[in-house]
Protein backbone atom coordinates (compact mmCIF):
# COMPACT_ATOMS: atom_id res chain seq x y z
CA UNK A 1 0.00 0.00 0.00
CA UNK A 2 2.66 2.43 0.93
CA UNK A 3 4.95 1.55 -2.55
CA UNK A 4 1.61 2.02 -4.49
CA UNK A 5 1.37 5.96 -2.74
CA UNK A 6 4.96 6.47 -3.21
CA UNK A 7 4.64 5.43 -6.80
CA UNK A 8 1.82 7.66 -7.49
CA UNK A 9 3.53 10.48 -6.20
CA UNK A 10 6.22 10.01 -8.06
CA UNK A 11 4.66 9.97 -10.58
CA UNK A 12 2.75 13.18 -10.10
CA UNK A 13 5.73 14.81 -9.11
CA UNK A 14 7.18 13.37 -12.64
CA UNK A 15 4.22 14.86 -14.44
CA UNK A 16 4.54 18.00 -12.66
CA UNK A 17 8.10 18.50 -13.45
CA UNK A 18 7.57 17.73 -17.19
CA UNK A 19 4.66 20.27 -17.09
CA UNK A 20 6.99 22.54 -16.08
CA UNK A 21 9.80 21.67 -18.41
CA UNK A 22 7.09 22.36 -21.16
CA UNK A 23 6.11 25.57 -19.68
CA UNK A 24 10.02 26.76 -19.48
CA UNK A 25 10.79 25.72 -23.06
CA UNK A 26 7.39 26.70 -24.61
CA UNK A 27 8.17 29.65 -23.07
CA UNK A 28 11.78 29.95 -23.77
CA UNK A 29 10.61 29.22 -27.84
CA UNK A 30 8.51 32.22 -27.27
CA UNK A 31 10.75 34.58 -26.21
CA UNK A 32 13.24 33.54 -29.39
CA UNK A 33 10.25 33.71 -31.65
CA UNK A 34 9.68 37.27 -30.61
CA UNK A 35 13.50 37.89 -30.66
CA UNK A 36 13.61 36.61 -33.84
CA UNK A 37 10.07 38.28 -35.27
CA UNK A 38 11.66 41.65 -33.60
CA UNK A 39 14.96 41.04 -35.56
CA UNK A 40 12.98 40.47 -39.09
CA UNK A 41 10.88 43.61 -38.43
CA UNK A 42 14.18 46.22 -37.65
CA UNK A 43 16.07 44.21 -40.46
CA UNK A 44 12.80 45.44 -42.80
CA UNK A 45 12.95 48.59 -41.63
CA UNK A 46 16.47 49.01 -41.79
CA UNK A 47 16.26 47.47 -45.86
CA UNK A 48 12.94 50.19 -46.44
CA UNK A 49 15.12 52.93 -45.36
CA UNK A 50 17.96 51.87 -47.32
CA UNK A 51 15.51 51.57 -50.20
CA UNK A 52 13.77 54.82 -49.95
CA UNK A 53 17.41 56.83 -49.52
CA UNK A 54 18.25 54.84 -52.78
CA UNK A 55 15.14 56.04 -54.41
CA UNK A 56 15.63 59.46 -53.06
CA UNK A 57 19.05 59.64 -54.12
CA UNK A 58 18.82 58.35 -57.32
CA UNK A 59 15.59 60.72 -58.12
CA UNK A 60 17.90 63.65 -57.21
CA UNK A 61 20.24 62.06 -59.54
CA UNK A 62 17.86 61.56 -62.58
CA UNK A 63 16.66 65.37 -61.53
CA UNK A 64 19.73 66.93 -61.98
CA UNK A 65 20.61 65.33 -65.06
CA UNK A 66 17.60 66.18 -67.09
CA UNK A 67 18.32 69.61 -65.63
CA UNK A 68 21.77 69.99 -67.44
CA UNK A 69 20.52 68.20 -70.34
CA UNK A 70 18.00 70.97 -70.68
CA UNK A 71 20.67 73.75 -69.86
CA UNK A 72 23.18 72.14 -72.31
CA UNK A 73 19.85 72.31 -75.28
CA UNK A 74 18.86 75.85 -74.69
CA UNK A 75 22.30 76.96 -75.19
CA UNK A 76 22.63 75.06 -78.00
CA UNK A 77 19.60 76.87 -79.15
CA UNK A 78 20.56 79.85 -78.64
CA UNK A 79 24.25 79.00 -80.81
CA UNK A 80 21.91 77.93 -83.67
CA UNK A 81 20.22 80.85 -83.55
CA UNK A 82 22.97 83.02 -83.32
CA UNK A 83 24.83 81.58 -85.93
CA UNK A 84 21.98 81.19 -88.31
CA UNK A 85 21.24 85.36 -87.86
CA UNK A 86 25.09 85.63 -88.88
CA UNK A 87 24.72 83.16 -91.96
CA UNK A 88 21.34 85.54 -93.10
CA UNK A 89 23.33 88.65 -92.44
CA UNK A 90 26.33 87.41 -94.70
CA UNK A 91 24.04 86.08 -97.19
CA UNK A 92 22.31 89.17 -97.91
CA UNK A 93 25.72 91.38 -97.66
CA UNK A 94 26.87 89.21 -100.43
CA UNK A 95 23.25 89.51 -102.32
CA UNK A 96 23.65 92.79 -102.08
CA UNK A 97 27.61 93.45 -103.07
CA UNK A 98 26.26 91.52 -106.57
CA UNK A 99 23.84 94.34 -107.30
CA UNK A 100 25.68 97.35 -106.50
CA UNK A 101 26.85 98.77 -109.46
CA UNK A 102 29.16 101.19 -107.54
CA UNK A 103 31.14 101.75 -103.86
CA UNK A 104 31.68 105.03 -102.34
CA UNK A 105 33.76 104.81 -98.93
CA UNK A 106 33.29 107.61 -96.86
CA UNK A 107 36.11 107.41 -94.80
CA UNK A 108 37.75 110.68 -94.15
CA UNK A 109 35.90 114.40 -93.65
CA UNK A 110 35.27 116.82 -97.03
CA UNK A 111 34.80 113.81 -99.39
CA UNK A 112 33.12 114.87 -102.68
CA UNK A 113 32.06 111.75 -105.15
CA UNK A 114 30.24 112.76 -108.23
CA UNK A 115 29.19 110.45 -111.32
CA UNK A 116 26.26 110.06 -113.87
CA UNK A 117 23.71 107.50 -114.77
CA UNK A 118 22.85 107.05 -118.34
CA UNK A 119 19.06 107.74 -118.15
CA UNK A 120 18.10 106.21 -121.58
CA UNK A 121 19.87 103.26 -120.34
CA UNK A 122 18.43 103.39 -117.06
CA UNK A 123 14.82 103.24 -118.54
CA UNK A 124 15.79 99.65 -120.07
CA UNK A 125 16.75 98.13 -117.05
CA UNK A 126 15.25 97.52 -113.57
CA UNK A 127 17.74 99.88 -111.56
CA UNK A 128 20.86 101.33 -110.85
CA UNK A 129 22.41 100.61 -107.35
CA UNK A 130 24.60 102.46 -105.33
CA UNK A 131 26.24 101.98 -102.13
CA UNK A 132 27.71 104.07 -99.52
CA UNK A 133 30.31 102.63 -96.80
CA UNK A 134 32.24 103.43 -94.19
CA UNK A 135 35.35 101.34 -95.08
CA UNK A 136 38.06 100.78 -97.46
CA UNK A 137 39.08 97.31 -97.76
CA UNK A 138 39.54 95.67 -93.83
CA UNK A 139 40.07 99.48 -92.51
CA UNK A 140 36.97 100.63 -90.96
CA UNK A 141 36.27 104.19 -89.98
CA UNK A 142 37.24 105.32 -86.29
CA UNK A 143 34.32 108.10 -86.17
CA UNK A 144 31.03 109.19 -87.17
CA UNK A 145 30.28 110.54 -90.41
CA UNK A 146 27.45 111.67 -92.00
CA UNK A 147 27.03 112.84 -95.65
CA UNK A 148 24.49 114.44 -98.08
CA UNK A 149 23.15 113.10 -101.65
CA UNK A 150 22.16 115.10 -104.25
CA UNK A 151 20.40 114.05 -107.51
CA UNK A 152 19.79 116.36 -110.51
CA UNK A 153 18.02 115.01 -113.17
CA UNK A 154 17.74 117.04 -115.79
CA UNK A 155 15.96 115.05 -118.30
CA UNK A 156 11.92 114.26 -118.81
CA UNK A 157 11.68 111.11 -117.32
CA UNK A 158 10.50 110.57 -113.80
CA UNK A 159 12.96 108.99 -111.58
CA UNK A 160 12.66 107.68 -107.80
CA UNK A 161 15.12 106.82 -104.98
CA UNK A 162 15.05 104.43 -102.28
CA UNK A 163 17.31 102.97 -99.51
CA UNK A 164 17.91 100.03 -98.69
CA UNK A 165 14.88 98.05 -98.42
CA UNK A 166 12.53 100.76 -97.74
CA UNK A 167 9.73 102.13 -99.94
CA UNK A 168 10.12 106.07 -98.99
CA UNK A 169 10.78 107.61 -102.81
CA UNK A 170 12.93 110.37 -101.50
CA UNK A 171 12.45 112.43 -104.89
CA UNK A 172 8.86 112.28 -105.25
CA UNK A 173 8.91 113.66 -108.74
CA UNK A 174 11.44 116.13 -108.51
CA UNK A 175 14.34 117.23 -110.83
CA UNK A 176 16.60 118.15 -107.76
CA UNK A 177 16.60 116.93 -104.17
CA UNK A 178 19.33 116.82 -101.74
CA UNK A 179 19.26 114.35 -98.50
CA UNK A 180 21.27 115.70 -95.71
CA UNK A 181 22.45 113.89 -92.54
CA UNK A 182 22.63 110.33 -93.70
CA UNK A 183 24.47 108.26 -91.16
CA UNK A 184 27.40 105.93 -91.03
CA UNK A 185 28.79 104.53 -87.29
CA UNK A 186 32.70 103.24 -86.58
CA UNK A 187 33.87 100.08 -85.43
CA UNK A 188 31.95 97.39 -87.61
CA UNK A 189 31.54 97.54 -91.29
CA UNK A 190 28.38 99.54 -92.75
CA UNK A 191 26.54 99.27 -96.04
CA UNK A 192 24.03 101.81 -97.25
CA UNK A 193 22.08 100.85 -100.77
CA UNK A 194 20.09 103.51 -102.64
CA UNK A 195 18.00 102.40 -105.59
CA UNK A 196 17.20 104.51 -108.75
CA UNK A 197 14.10 103.31 -110.85
CA UNK A 198 12.82 105.32 -113.89
CA UNK A 199 8.75 105.10 -112.85
CA UNK A 200 7.97 107.00 -116.21
CA UNK A 201 10.03 107.69 -119.50
CA UNK A 202 9.97 110.28 -121.01
CA UNK A 203 12.11 111.69 -124.54
CA UNK A 204 15.31 110.38 -123.73
CA UNK A 205 18.41 110.90 -125.99
CA UNK A 206 21.52 108.63 -125.47
CA UNK A 207 23.52 111.54 -123.86
CA UNK A 208 20.58 112.52 -121.37
CA UNK A 209 22.35 111.67 -117.82
CA UNK A 210 21.05 111.71 -113.89
CA UNK A 211 23.79 113.12 -112.05
CA UNK A 212 24.33 111.82 -108.07
CA UNK A 213 26.89 113.81 -105.65
CA UNK A 214 27.79 112.67 -102.50
CA UNK A 215 29.99 114.57 -100.13
CA UNK A 216 30.14 115.14 -96.30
Amino acid sequence: MAEGEKKRTNTKGSTRSSNKKETIKNSRSKELNKKSSNKKNIEKKIEHKVSTNTKNNNNNNNNKASTLQLIIFVMLLIVVFVLGILIFQKSKNENNNESANISIPIIEKDSRFAFNVNALNLSQTDEYVFKVVNYRDDNINTEDFTYNITIINPTNAVIKMTKDDGKKNYLSGKKEETIVNEKLGNSLKEEHYYHIKVIKTGKLMEKDLISVIIQN
